[in-house]
């Protein structure tokens, strides 16, 4: 696979010792270079063939993998989403509101009628 991962240098596909680097190329030049440019992507196509064919048996245990993880998300989103839904459709912090502002105003109450009837 090592192929896949090397630039590609046209001086050497195209390597003539009287080539000048900064000349243009001539039209036969450049059908060379087509050609080159071929075989090269044929050797790459090649190359990736012989990989996947050699690691045939790795394939579905990767795309199992993957589906699992599709599915593990799309169940982890769900679940995310009915939380969501939960918390935004009866909220929390109102009902603990409500209950301090019930405990506030039957503090309020209860306190003057212990401190009335310690005046009297």
């Amino acid at each position: 696979m090592d192929v896949l991962f090397n630039s590609i240098d046209l001086r050497d596909l195209l390597s003539s010792p009287d080539r000048n680097n900064s000349s243009p190329f001539s039209e036969p030049g450049l059908r060379l270079l087509i050609d080159c440019l071929q075989v090269h992507s044929l050797h790459i196509k090649y190359k990736v063939r012989d990989y996947i064919l050699s690691h045939h048996h790795d394939f579905p245990s990767l795309f199992a993998q993957c589906s699992d993880a599709v599915s593990n998300s799309e169940q982890l989103s769900g679940q995310l989403s009915d939380l969501l839904r939960l918390i935004s459709d009866h909220p929390i912090d109102v009902e603990i509101c409500n209950m301090v502002r019930i405990i506030v105003e039957l503090s309020k109450q209860l306190r003057p009628v212990k401190v009335e009837a310690k005046v009297q």
